[in-house]
């Protein structure tokens, strides 16, 4: 005899249940170790690059200047022994926060 429809349908509710579940954990480990895949890759370049300095006096100039040219937050700047920026610029560095309107465009 077969079985009711309602039961069938409980049993295939649950069922997707769990693999939505399930599906969700596999999703979050596979983000979480692209996330420490992306991080270690970022080290190890730092560390290339900084070890390459050593060697490579114009590489070490060409990146302590890239370094000045790109960063403007005030820890990352002491990270690399960078001098602060002047209060303007390092103002002037930071997009304008949005105040939830339309966006600014330009009128003809």
């Amino acid at each position: 005899m077969p079985r009711p429809i309602a039961e069938q349908v409980a049993e295939l509710k649950a069922r997707k249940e769990a693999l939505e579940k399930r599906l969700a954990t596999l999703e979050h480990r596979q983000k979480s170790l692209t996330r420490k895949q992306d991080t270690r890759r970022k080290i190890l370049a730092g560390a290339l690059a900084l070890e390459h300095c050593q060697h490579n006096p114009n590489f070490g100039t060409e990146l302590y200047r890239l370094l000045d040219d790109c960063l403007s937050k005030a820890a990352d700047r002491e990270l690399f022994t960078l001098p602060p920026l002047p209060e303007k610029q390092a103002k002037a560095d930071k997009p304008p926060k949005s105040t939830g309107g339309e966006p600014d465009v330009p009128t003809g």
